[in-house]
Parts: C-alpha cells; structure tokens; sequence
C-alpha cells in the first residue's frame, strides 16, 4: 500500500486542512516524523491564509490548533479574532471550545 504522503491530492492542493488530516491520521498510525512535516505545512499555510484573510480563516486555523496543532493558547486567540469577525452561534461555541482547551492546559501545568 502506497504512503498517504505519496497521495496525489494532498500535493494538488494547497488546503491546510488536507493536510492536518492527513497529520493527524499518520500519528495516529505512530509515524510521527511523517506527521510533525505534514503538521508543519498546515501550520504555515493556515499561518499565510489567516494573515492575508484573517476574516476567511480565523475560525479554521482556530479549529487546527485546537485539535492536530495542539496549541490551545493559539486557539483561543483566533477564536476571538473571529468571534471579533462574526457574532454566530458557530464563532461563540469555537470560543467556548478554546477557553476550555487553555483551561485545561493550565491546570494540566500546575
């Protein structure tokens, strides 16, 4: 079976999203050195899309760093940058989901 790195369509995109998922599904397989690059590459390209369309992929990139990205303070911020954006039911409840993440780091810290 070949790699899902060798996929042609994660290479025909440049969706941040493919590849958070495919991250996720690699290091969930334990290949966590594939994962940590296609990790990487989701992580700056949602870095570029949210400065250059911040109001288009705040929500997303919050919901990336919330889950595969692993970095809850970095959540939380763009769930507010978006909730900014946007007063939805959809952005309170990312928000919501971001406070408990970086709550749960806190008391996970001390």
């Amino acid at each position: 079976m070949p790699s899902p790195s060798c996929d042609p369509s994660t290479r025909a995109s440049d969706d941040p999203e493919y590849d958070g998922h495919l991250a996720a599904a690699l290091h969930a397989c334990g290949r966590f050195q594939e994962a940590n690059q296609w990790l990487e590459r989701a992580a700056a390209r949602y870095d570029e899309l949210v400065l250059c369309h911040p109001e288009a992929y705040a929500d997303h990139a919050a919901d990336f760093w919330l889950t595969v990205g692993a970095d809850a303070e970095r959540g939380l911020q763009l769930a507010l940058q978006n909730l900014a954006f946007r007063q939805t039911s959809r952005a309170h409840a990312l928000f919501q989901r971001a406070v408990l993440a970086q709550n749960r780091v806190a008391r996970a810290a001390s």
